[in-house]
C-alpha cells in the first residue's frame, strides 16, 4: 500500500524536470542571433587634413582678373603671406556617427593665432564634392612672360637698328630671349599633368574649400561620407 501512493508521486516530476532542461538550453541561442546585427552597422567614421582657402570668385570675375593680370598679383601676394610671413591655415575635416567636425587652425610666423571647431550633421550637407583642377597659373605667367619679352625686345630690336644703336638691338635680343627662358622654364618645371585637389563642403551658410589634399585620401573621404550623407530637399 505504501509504495503504491509514493509511486504515481515520482513519476510525473520526471518528465517534468527534463522538459524544464531545453528552456533553459534555449537561451545562448537568443543571444547569439543578436550578435550580426550590431556587427552589421557600417563604419561612418574618416578624417581628411589639409588648408583652407578662400572661397573661388564668380566665374566673370575670375575672367576679369585674368584680362586685367590681377590674378598674377593676387598669386604674388599669396606667395609673399606664406612664405615671407609664415600665414598658414590649416584644417582637419572628420566624419564621426554622421556628424561633420571641422578643426581650423591660424598661423602667422609659425605661431598659432587662432583656432575653431565646428561642427554639424551631415544630413544638412547642400554639399559636397571632390575637384581636381589642372596648374593654370604657370601657363598663364609663361605666356604672358612671352608674349611681353617678344613685344618689348622687338621694340628695341627696331629702335636699335634705326637709330644705329647696336647696343640697343642687343638688349632687345636679350628681352626675347628671357621671355622665351622664362616659358620654357615654366613648362619643364611644371608638369602638364599636375592637378590640384579641392574639397568643397557647404552647410547652409557654412562654406569652405579645402586644398592641398592628397587625391587618393580625399576620394577615400567623399566615398565613406556618401555613404551617410541624405541631402536635404
Amino acid at each position: 500500500m505504501t509504495e503504491n501512493k509514493h509511486a504515481p508521486l515520482n513519476t510525473p516530476d520526471a518528465p517534468a524536470t527534463a522538459a524544464e532542461t531545453p528552456a533553459t538550453a534555449a537561451v545562448p541561442p537568443d543571444t547569439a542571433a543578436e550578435a550580426p546585427a550590431t556587427a552589421a552597422v557600417p563604419p561612418t567614421t574618416a578624417a581628411l587634413q589639409g588648408e583652407l582657402m578662400r572661397r573661388p570668385s564668380p566665374t566673370w570675375l575670375q575672367v576679369l582678373f585674368v584680362f586685367t593680370g590681377i590674378i598674377i598679383l593676387r598669386a604674388l601676394l599669396r606667395l609673399f603671406a606664406r612664405y615671407a610671413l609664415g600665414w598658414r591655415r590649416t584644417a582637419t575635416l572628420g566624419l564621426n556617427d554622421g556628424v561633420l567636425t571641422l578643426n581650423e587652425e591660424s598661423s602667422l610666423f609659425g605661431k598659432r593665432i587662432r583656432a575653431a571647431t565646428t561642427a554639424a550633421p551631415i544630413a544638412r550637407a547642400q554639399s559636397l564634392r571632390l575637384e581636381n583642377r589642372k596648374r593654370y597659373l604657370y601657363l598663364l605667367v609663361g605666356f604672358g612672360g612671352l608674349t611681353i619679352g617678344i613685344w618689348v625686345g622687338i621694340q628695341f630690336i627696331v629702335d636699335g637698328l634705326n637709330a644705329g644703336y647696336p647696343y640697343l638691338s642687343l638688349i632687345g635680343a636679350g628681352i626675347v630671349a628671357a621671355g622665351v627662358l622664362l616659358d620654357a622654364l615654366l613648362y619643364m618645371l611644371v608638369p602638364a599633368g599636375e592637378h590640384r585637389t579641392r574639397l568643397y563642403v557647404q552647410l547652409g551658410r557654412w562654406q569652405h574649400v579645402m586644398t592641398g589634399l592628397d587625391a587618393q585620401a580625399a576620394a577615400q573621404f567623399v566615398q565613406t561620407a556618401a555613404t551617410a550623407w541624405t541631402p536635404q530637399r
